[in-house]
């Protein structure tokens, strides 16, 4: 991601309806999940960006977070973090099995070498830690917002699954997220798409962080906590998002 969508995370990630309602389906999820930890587990941040996310990790346990841009650690540490590392998510510079859940939010899109970056996740998890990743829906979805943001691609629920079964975890659970907010999304992207066809421009893609009016941004951002809600009871089938947990068995 290059330094201008990193400093616009940055400014918007803690009012921005997007950031504010994953964080809510973040949340949900790690509240299950975290009946399955050891008190005060360690927790890796596997490309922690901006540190949003790691802050609402600091509440499930002690988080170490690593990034491979220099300029997302300093914005870390702007938000007080101390406990940083700069490394790629496929050559990660930690100890086998020195973990208890690594989660890497919207990253893995983003590795050349994904499927190396899964099985570094894997390694450095205890037996028995988990894995709590989320990645981009929909490869039929690819607009000039994956260009911005340095995508290089996005899952179905079938690749997903068979790249975190090839790094040798077992996947307890997946499904999707920003259920509600599909047909709009889909109609936004489109959107874009046309327009170019009919405007060709020779700047930068843009990424979908539009800024809204404030009902429409409140409306977007409660559709995801309605959503945070239904994900403690339920998997939701279709969104623009996926999320999964997985975990490294045992030792026998």
């Amino acid at each position: 991601m290059n330094a201008r969508e990193l400093r616009r995370m940055y400014e918007l990630e803690s009012t921005y309806w997007w950031f504010v309602g994953r964080r809510h389906v973040i949340r949900a999820w790690l509240e299950r999940l975290a009946a399955g930890l050891p008190d005060s587990p360690r927790i890796l941040d596997v490309g922690c960006g901006t540190g949003g996310n790691a802050l609402l990790l600091q509440e499930f346990g002690r988080v170490t977070g690593v990034d491979v841009a220099e300029t997302a650690l300093e914005f870390c540490r702007e938000r007080g973090m101390e406990d940083l590392a700069r490394c790629s998510a496929d050559d990660l510079q930690a100890p086998d099995e020195s973990f208890d859940l690594v989660t890497s939010f919207e990253v893995f899109e983003h590795v050349e070498d994904h499927a190396r970056a899964a099985r570094e996740a894997a390694r450095v998890l205890k037996p028995g830690g988990k894995l709590l990743v989320t990645v981009p829906a929909y490869q039929w979805l690819w607009s000039d917002h994956d260009v911005a943001l340095g995508h290089r691609r996005r899952y179905s629920r079938r690749e997903l699954v068979g790249l975190l079964e090839a790094a040798g975890l077992e996947v307890e659970r997946l499904s999707h997220c920003v259920s509600f907010l599909l047909p709009l999304t889909v109609l936004f992207r489109w959107g874009q798409r046309l327009v170019r066809k009919i405007k060709p421009t020779t700047g930068e893609p843009q990424s979908g962080l539009v800024l809204l009016p404030r009902p429409i941004s409140f409306l977007f951002a409660w559709s995801l906590r309605l959503e945070a809600a239904l994900l403690r009871y339920m998997d939701l089938p279709w969104g623009v998002t996926l999320i999964a947990q997985a975990a490294r068995k045992p030792i026998e």
